[in-house]
């Protein structure tokens, strides 16, 4: 297992970017002040400030993580190596020694990945603590005018929080629209992180032609970022029914995690795929990893329900199974029994025991109304995590 995945091609990616490689894509990274599932607005974000000049922000974010120091930017590094190939015990051990830094900004790009492997480890109420702190120390640091190095951390760590909790917390800007001046491997997180968006606010279409662009934009570096990429296409072309194209974009995926160990997108993006994992599970070469991924998700689930139940967010989907979630977020896109059992390899009897189950427990009689409840959510993904 190559041990450098987050070092290629140099630690220039690093001393850019050391908050985007890790958990940060598989969660909404814009304030949008859409209307929660209860129809009701949600509360003010607790950063708010007058809009930024996108270009200025995306300069300062630039010239502020370039001040890391080398010692810092190695350190952060191997933290996120440990969370990306999974060793969550050794990343944990990493984080919190880096947390006790006498650099704050280090401290807070610790306390964030910290965050992102208490939640995959299902321990919610130490996620919370990290949480209630970066929000404070987030909010600070996105008004300082005069340090730009604390600006660009609270500005990466701000958006890696809201993609972890899944909601709105502080008033960003959309920063990939200053990409000119920026590394590429800022270009490809930011590339991911824009497909993502696409994705799920209904357009899958335009999530797969971004994928393809950054991917070739950038080419073969940053295995992290194309290997999200691979996946967001993937889901993508699920919801539009093209499995045999979103078996080619996992099998692309996976090749990354065979020559880098690139395992966490796995198991931050299987809600998003909708079960596609599930079809490798038996097949020579993915059958131990593929459970690993299995358990990891389901530990995830745990972790991140639990940390949304702390904020009073919205969690009905959390009584349902993975399978259910699976089946329902199918049925939701309009998909037929027969062509659900085909892709998950389950029989139609299976799926249709499924749907029984997951309509119980969600008060509802049909796919219609599974339809009016995945689109009540602001992130239509959100549902099926």
């Amino acid at each position: 297992m190559n041990s450098n995945v987050g070092l290629v091609p140099t630690f220039e990616f690093v001393r850019f970017c050391f908050a985007f490689e890790g958990v940060v894509a598989t969660r909404n990274y814009a304030a949008t002040g859409a209307p929660n599932t209860q129809g009701e607005e949600r509360e003010a974000s607790i950063c708010s400030f007058e809009r930024w000049d996108i270009e200025e922000a995306t300069r300062r974010v630039f010239r502020g993580i370039e001040k890391m120091s080398d010692e810092d930017a190695h350190a952060l590094a191997r933290l996120e190596i440990a969370y990306y190939q999974c060793e969550l015990e050794d990343a944990l051990e990493r984080a919190n020694a880096l947390v006790a830094s006498p650099d704050a900004c280090v401290a807070m790009g610790a306390r964030t990945t910290r965050l992102a492997i208490h939640v995959a480890c299902g321990n919610a109420a130490q996620a919370y603590v990290d949480l209630e702190v970066l929000k404070e120390t987030c909010a600070k640091g996105l008004v300082c005018r005069d340090d730009n190095y604390l600006f660009a951390t609270s500005v990466l760590s701000a958006l890696r929080v809201e993609n972890i909790v899944m909601t709105s917390l502080f008033d960003l800007p959309d920063l990939s629209v200053g990409m000119d001046s920026i590394t590429n491997g800022l270009k490809m997180y930011f590339g991911y992180l824009i497909a993502l968006r696409m994705l799920r606010m209904g357009q899958p279409e335009g999530a797969i032609g971004i994928a393809y662009t950054f991917q070739t934009l950038v080419g073969p570096l940053f295995p992290g970022s194309r290997t999200y990429l691979h996946l967001v296409a993937a889901a993508a072309d699920i919801i539009l029914g093209r499995t045999d194209a979103a078996r080619r974009e996992f099998d692309e995926a996976w090749k990354l995690k065979d020559e880098f160990g690139v395992l966490v997108p796995f198991v931050e993006m299987n809600y998003l795929m909708f079960g596609l994992a599930r079809k490798y599970q038996d097949e020579p070469g993915y059958e131990e990893e593929s459970r690993r991924v299995a358990s990891l998700v389901r530990s995830f689930r745990d972790g991140w329900f639990g940390l949304r139940h702390r904020c009073g967010l919205p969690c009905e989907s959390e009584q349902l199974t993975v399978l259910e979630s699976h089946v329902s977020g199918l049925a939701a896109l309009g998909w037929r029994n027969r062509e659900i059992a085909n892709h998950l390899s389950i029989s139609e009897n299976t799926v249709k025991h499924q749907l029984s189950s997951a309509y119980q427990k969600l008060h509802i009689s049909n796919r219609g109304d599974m339809r009016k409840l995945y689109l009540r959510y602001e992130n239509h993904a959100e549902l099926w995590v």
